[in-house]
């Protein structure tokens, strides 16, 4: 290979380089947006979640404390010589 023909195989070697650093920066730059993405939608998801949970907590609260409420009924009709009807159930959430 003589020194002509090093100049314009240096310049294609030079580009081709150039295009495959901004391809990478271009394909990096679409991970970190992706991750960003993923980010705010998994931040998103937990306060959703702690949204549900916080909601799901109160009513289980005011559902266990209804419970104790009709157990305290119960007692009172035992106590009073009535017997409940043993059919009638809650379900123990």
């Amino acid at each position: 290979m003589d020194w002509n023909a090093l100049g314009p195989a240096g310049v294609i070697l030079v580009a081709l380089g150039g295009a495959i650093r901004w391809l990478d920066a271009r394909q990096q730059r679409s991970r970190d947006q992706m991750i960003k993405a993923l980010e705010y939608r998994l931040k998103a998801e937990q306060e959703d979640h702690k949204e549900t949970e916080a909601e799901r907590d109160k009513y289980r609260d005011a559902y266990r404390s209804a419970r104790k409420t009709l157990r305290s009924y119960e007692q009172q009709l035992i106590s009073a010589g009535i017997i409940p009807d043993p059919t009638w159930e809650e379900p123990d959430v």
